[in-house]
């Protein structure tokens, strides 16, 4: 009783507040003022009311904007793009986030720069891009630490510890939480504190520590109702829940989880949902409650998948402001080229006028012939811009439509591979809670658990294809034994099962610089395959030979499996491409090979033959 008192008189406080404040909004003539005036009043809005708070700021946007005021507007971007954060609307984030960038580096603003920096760290955190997340955030940490901003380097300190965290990098994250929170006890930075605090109970939690994980979480829930932000304080009750679950204390944590989830769903925050529900799920399993543990879990499926889809649809987003970028690029070239062959025709031209000057002088017939060169130069030059610039528009539409082709080819195909798997869950779990199902329950888990191996499946080759479309090759030194192991333990963690023999042969007369990255998932992919398509479940085995001359090294995956028809070949490397219902795979595993080999600047060609196996090679130049 005396908590929800607390808490009414917390939310009392929190109306006041925003009431004083709105009042005094149209008193404020300054609009930079006026903007951080706004910005507060829906922070306070949001403490309680997450779409009240995402109202409020796409009001104050829509003002800021009209008035014209570029600084306020970035800062409305980027707080509106941390409540879809909140809400798990990652598109809409990226959007806000490289607005607001493009407005800062026009505008030269160090401080906000950095904070984009960091909320796009932030972001490709949820979206499971971590490597681009870190340099994301190291960007923002060299500026903050250029200029001095102590508390704002805390805050990227606290970041980084995030994105080691959804690594399961326990200790690396524990390091930069620790930095973080020792800046923040200095400056007295409550709200900062209580994040540092909760982090640290998850990194405990994480480690196998959960009492310590409880202190943590205590700590940080009394400074969040102190502050009255009910959202914060609702995820440390879950968390703290989930700790209080793995000591066993199951009554004490379904208390937390159900008091916590009744903000966080009401405010649809759906990653703390899903944290929640899954909370939930393993407290009242370990109690017997196994009716309500299975409601739980099926909510947390349905938040996850939700979720996991959203952060797909963020990639896709990604991959389509870049290529706007991209091409924005290509147009101020084409427009910058043109700009010079019109200041070469304005200078032929100056040059041809001063002739004609002192051609009138010497005679009337030089004149002629001069202006008539002079005419006949400034005309070609015109017909060669326009030509120039007609061919690069032609190249540029061309690759538009072939990149939107395939990108409608890629979500319609990925959807619907991710959905049929889904609707041939639930029609089993369906069953499997029928009168007809009784007494076979084993066998309706058996053959979920195929369908849920299967959408991991497709997901992860959706990812993987996703890495490779969008890496920046970086070439490094390989080392052939590490590659060698760390290939072939990928793929009998991938299959389950007893691998087929691999033969690594490998004679390399010189060391091979390339991408580790883009090479291992090309072999990767190609083992795969030849585990699938073996010849019978027993026996058959694949070769890996490498080989290097003065021009070029060539791998070669030879397997004496089922091989294809010819007729296939020509279709093998396509998007979606499935040889056979053998098929474990998502169908992007040749293509994802293909387009990993062509980064590498090199080539895949196949020689394959129905019953009698298959050679693979990749050939690429030094």
């Amino acid at each position: 009783m005396a908590a929800a008192l607390a808490s009414i008189g917390t939310s009392q406080n929190s109306n006041h507040k925003i009431d004083s404040m709105e009042a005094t909004l149209d008193t404020l003539r300054s609009d930079s003022l006026w903007s951080e005036t706004y910005i507060k009043v829906c922070l306070e809005k949001r403490k309680t009311d997450l779409s009240g708070g995402e109202s409020c700021l796409k009001t104050g946007l829509a003002e800021v904007r009209r008035r014209g005021y570029r600084k306020g507007t970035a800062k409305f971007l980027q707080r509106l793009g941390f409540t879809y954060e909140l809400m798990g609307k990652y598109v809409e984030e990226m959007g806000l986030y490289m607005e607001a960038l493009h407005i800062f580096e026009e505008l030269g603003d160090s401080t906000g720069i950095a904070n984009s920096y960091n909320a796009l760290g932030n972001l490709y955190n949820s979206l499971s891009d971590y490597e681009i997340a870190l340099e994301y955030h190291q960007k923002a940490l060299n500026l903050r630490l250029a200029l001095g901003e102590e508390d704002m380097v805390a805050g990227t300190y606290n970041n980084i510890g995030n994105t080691y965290l959804s690594q399961n990098k326990f200790h690396e994250a524990e390091q930069y939480y620790r930095r973080a929170m020792e800046i923040n006890e200095r400056h007295k930075s409550r709200d900062f504190l209580a994040s540092n605090y909760s982090n640290l109970g998850l990194v405990k939690d994480g480690l196998d520590q959960p009492l310590e994980a409880v202190g943590f979480h205590e700590r940080a829930l009394a400074l969040r109702e102190q502050s009255g932000n009910q959202l914060a304080a609702a995820s440390s009750k879950i968390y703290m829940g989930i700790a209080y679950a793995h000591l066993g204390q199951h009554e004490k944590a379904i208390a937390l989880l159900q008091a916590g989830m009744e903000v966080v769903t009401a405010n649809d925050a759906r990653s703390l949902m899903e944290r929640g529900y899954f909370g939930l799920y393993e407290a009242r399993k370990a109690r017997g409650e196994f009716k309500a543990a299975l409601d739980a879990h099926e909510h947390f499926r349905d938040l996850s998948d939700s979720l996991r889809s959203d952060e797909v649809a963020g990639k896709v987003a990604r991959s389509q402001i870049q290529r706007q970028t991209e091409r924005e690029k290509r147009e101020q070239q084409l427009i910058a080229q043109n700009r010079i062959l019109e200041k070469e025709a304005e200078l032929e031209r100056t040059k041809w006028e001063t002739r004609i000057v002192v051609g009138v002088i010497a005679a009337v017939l030089l004149m002629v012939a001069l202006v008539a060169v002079f005419f006949g130069l400034q005309y070609r030059a015109k017909k060669q811009s326009e030509a120039l610039l007609e061919q690069k528009v032609l190249e540029r539409t061309e690759a538009l439509a072939q990149a939107n082709e395939e990108l409608g080819k890629f979500i319609y195909q990925s959807s619907h591979d991710m959905r049929s798997p889904l609707t041939s869950i639930k029609g089993l779990v369906s069953i499997a809670l029928s009168e007809a199902g009784a007494g076979q329950e084993r066998h309706y888990i058996d053959l979920i658990m195929g369908r849920v191996n299967h959408l991991d499946g497709v997901y992860t080759g959706l990812i993987a294809f996703m890495n490779v479309k969008e890496r920046a090759v970086t070439p490094v030194a390989l080392d052939p034994e590490l590659l060698k192991a760390t290939v072939k333990a990928h793929v009998e963690e991938k299959r389950g099962e007893p691998a087929i023999p691999i033969v690594f042969d490998f004679q390399l007369g010189r060391p091979v610089v390339t991408d580790e990255l883009l090479l291992r998932t090309i072999l990767q992919n190609l083992l795969l395959n030849a585990i699938d398509f073996r010849a019978a479940a027993d026996k058959g085995q694949c070769t890996v030979r490498w080989r290097t001359d003065d021009r070029f090294w060539v791998i070669e995956v030879i397997d004496d499996g089922l091989g294809m028809d010819a007729a296939f070949l020509p279709r093998a490397q396509d998007m979606f491409v499935r040889g056979s219902n053998k098929s474990r795979g998502s169908g992007l595993g040749l293509y994802t090979a293909k387009l990993a080999a062509a980064k590498l600047g090199g080539q895949l060609n196949i020689l394959s033959e129905a019953g009698k196996g298959t050679t693979v090679a990749l050939r690429v130049p030094f």
